[in-house]
């Protein structure tokens, strides 16, 4: 039995290999380059690859550690441990991204997540073949996902992803998975086997405990209509059209059961919403004759009314709008190293030059609307002006008769008779008072007002009587 070793001999071990390993010098790493070539000639792949990761980690020279990783690997790989190939390609991507072909490692990782998938795994001890390690296939093809989201094989990728969640118990990150391949790579060839993966996927999950809502049940029912209209000659349809029965007696029986929770809670209103809704969708279920029996005590001659299905409402689709920015497009000659969009930061101040002679030419054109339209206008009320003009010039002006300036005076003359009675009618109701002075005051301002009107009728009737 070995003794347990305590947290300062742990510490003690630590900071002895640290320090070894900082005073360590290029002609370390070269002994154990050469301990690692002998043992390789000698087809010892497992010693050749500690011998290359001990060089690695000796190594000064950024060079060494490059050449010790990459023979390092390729011995892991003859070695059949592909786990820790897999862990010297990634200190390759993260340390050395700008001196490897990234394509071909990121390639080279996803054939050893296939390899997992298809049932390998690392033999930990050479001399206890037996004892083997886990599957790190979700692991491997996680890391590649997240470095290279948009390389070539990243449609079937992830539809072995989603696969291995599925076997290894992950139902969510499975449907998720499944649900993203048919949204980002809707005319690739997996699309079809994501599609048929999540139905499937959806109606065993239907068929659990889990799906208390019938959330499941719903999305697989959908899900496999939508399969049966797709692909109506495909080799699957037996399996759709089974599949689609089973998830109607699911959803059936969820409907039953619910309905009987209220009937023994004697809820009959909430009961036979549910008993209807289940004769209506699935009349021929098997419980479907359990929800008619019900009915029947009631009413003999009830029969259900025909489902009808909702209609689903299509949403316009707008556009959005452009990048504020310019974005560069990857380089074609990086070898794949730059996988996402650049945004371009403007360090030469292209772009704030392009901005500032875009807004000119705008208030330009702005300028020009706004005195054209001035224009517009002012021409508008000139023709306007010589139309009236034009109108008076046709209007013939007759002379006044003798006849007709008697009748206006007159006129006048009544006008301002009516006038002042008005106003010694106002004067006379305008306001009364306690004060009977102010009163009385009023009344000989009135009447010697109406005196003076008076006159002035009597001196305008004189005028009219000489000018008769």
């Amino acid at each position: 039995m070995y003794k347990k070793l305590t947290i300062f001999q742990i510490l003690f071990l630590t900071v002895f290999i640290v320090a070894t390993s900082l005073f360590a010098t290029d002609e370390e790493a070269n002994i154990e380059t050469d301990k690692a070539n002998t043992a390789l000639k000698n087809k010892k792949y497992r010693d050749a690859a500690a011998y290359y990761m001990a060089a690695k980690l000796y190594a000064d020279s950024p060079d060494l550690k490059l050449e010790a990783l990459k023979k390092a690997a390729y011995c892991y790989d003859k070695a059949n441990l592909k786990y820790k190939e897999f862990l010297c390609l990634q200190e390759l991507i993260t340390g050395f991204s700008d001196q490897i072909e990234f394509d071909s490692v990121i390639k080279k990782e996803f054939e050893l997540a296939n390899d997992f998938t298809s049932g390998h795994r690392d033999v930990k001890l050479s001399w206890l073949p037996w004892i083997k390690g886990k599957n790190k296939s979700i692991e491997i093809y996680e890391t590649i996902l997240k470095q290279a989201p948009f390389a070539k094989f990243a449609a079937p990728l992830k539809l072995r992803l989603g696969r291995v969640y599925l076997e290894d118990g992950k139902h969510v990150k499975a449907l998720d998975m499944f649900r993203r391949i048919i949204k980002e790579h809707p005319e690739a060839e997996e699309c079809k086997f994501a599609r048929f993966e999540l139905a499937n996927a959806l109606v065993q999950l239907s068929e659990k405990a889990g799906d208390g809502d019938g959330a499941y049940a719903r999305e697989a029912e959908e899900n496999l209509i939508e399969l049966m209209k797709k692909y109506p000659n495909s080799s699957e349809t037996k399996w759709l059209q089974q599949a689609k029965k089973d998830t109607n007696k699911v959803r059936a029986k969820r409907l039953y059961d619910i309905a009987e929770f209220y009937q023994s809670r004697k809820n009959d209103e909430a009961a036979s919403r549910y008993y209807n809704d289940l004769l209506a969708r699935y009349p021929s279920s098997f419980y479907a004759k359990k929800a008619k029996k019900y009915f029947k005590k009631a009413d003999p001659n009830y029969t259900p009314p025909p489902y009808v299905q909702k209609q689903q409402i299509d949403y316009p689709i707008t556009e959005l709008k452009a990048e504020p920015k310019v974005i560069l497009v990857a380089p074609q000659a990086s070898g794949g190293k730059w996988l996402l969009p650049v945004e371009d930061l403007d360090l030469d101040g292209q772009y704030a030059e392009n901005e500032f002679q875009s807004k000119r030419e705008a208030e330009k054109l702005t300028t020009i609307t706004a005195k054209q339209e001035r224009e517009r206008i002012i021409e508008a009320k000139l023709a306007e002006k010589k139309r009236e003009v034009k109108n008076m010039k046709k209007v013939e002006v007759k002379p006044e008769t003798e006849e007709e300036r008697i009748d206006k005076i007159i006129k006048e003359s009544c006008e301002i008779i009516e006038q002042t009675e008005s106003e010694s009618e106002s004067v006379d109701n305008q306001t009364e008072s306690d004060n009977k002075h102010l009163k009385e005051k009023k009344k000989d301002d009135s009447a010697n007002s109406f005196e003076t009107d008076y006159e002035i009728i009597h001196e305008s009737t004189e005028h009219i009587e000489d000018i008769h």
